[in-house]
């Protein structure tokens, strides 16, 4: 009975209708089980909601907010000992020279400023030679920020979350249909272990030859600021057999 319950389960679980009973009956028990955790002591969320639009006399839309305002925010975190700071904003394009020369320059200084990228679908229609219609491809564009504010941050990353169910069971690390990009979180988390990352890459020198080369190529890209280009060569290294 045990093993033909498993088996069911296991089978049940590889459909989107198991999958959904999973994810609402049970991660729901888990995390009931678990109970409530307390929120980590070294993240601190800097949330925009009505009333702080209301106290600045502000719209309710964040992307109206007058630039400078961020400039602000990021020099004051950065004089508080923020290691990262991150932005779910979209800055799209450029508005108020003046204001986004400010910004522009505090996320410069900080130097450790990960900015949000939206993402938008595509969809590509493929035909054959005779012009009929055989199917469609369907991609997923990032759109970074304005260029001067974009080449001024540590990195930019999309930050795709489901849209159904409202509540969020799922997240992704890597985004296959943008490329394959590595998600703001993960983003977050790499500048994060800048130094504990240098000391993996020294273990991993020194425990594969075969990887000592990738390993000083990826060692290179993290201290020249190069964070996406390192973080897509580490978890190359990673997956070689060697290791």
């Amino acid at each position: 009975m045990g093993l033909v319950t498993g088996a069911a389960g296991a089978l049940l679980s590889l459909t989107p209708q198991g999958l959904g009973l999973e994810e609402r009956f049970g991660l729901d028990g888990l995390f009931h089980l678990r109970g409530p955790r307390a929120a980590p002591a070294e993240v601190v969320v800097v949330s925009i909601d009505k009333a702080s639009a209301d106290r600045f006399g502000l719209p309710n839309e964040p992307r109206k907010w007058p630039r400078q305002l961020h400039a602000r925010l990021v020099d004051n975190l950065s004089r508080a000992g923020a290691a990262v700071v991150a932005f779910d904003i979209h800055f799209e394009e450029p508005r108020d020279p003046a204001q986004d020369r400010l910004f522009v320059q505090a996320v410069r200084r900080a130097g450790n400023v990960v900015l949000f990228e939206q993402l938008k679908k595509e969809t590509h229609h493929l035909t054959d030679a005779a012009g009929h219609r055989t199917g469609e491809v369907v991609i997923e564009r990032r759109v970074p920020p304005f260029a001067a504010l974009a080449q001024a941050a540590a990195a930019t990353a999309p930050f795709p979350l489901p849209k159904v169910p409202v509540k969020v069971s799922q997240f992704w690390l890597y985004k296959q249909g943008a490329g394959d990009a590595p998600t703001l979180p993960l983003v977050v988390w790499q500048l994060r272990t800048r130094a504990d990352t240098v000391e993996l890459l020294r273990l991993l020198r020194a425990a594969s030859p075969a990887a000592a080369r990738s390993a000083l190529d990826a060692e290179v890209m993290l201290r020249e600021g190069n964070l996406r280009p390192f973080m897509e060569t580490l978890r190359l290294l990673l997956r070689q057999p060697s290791l």
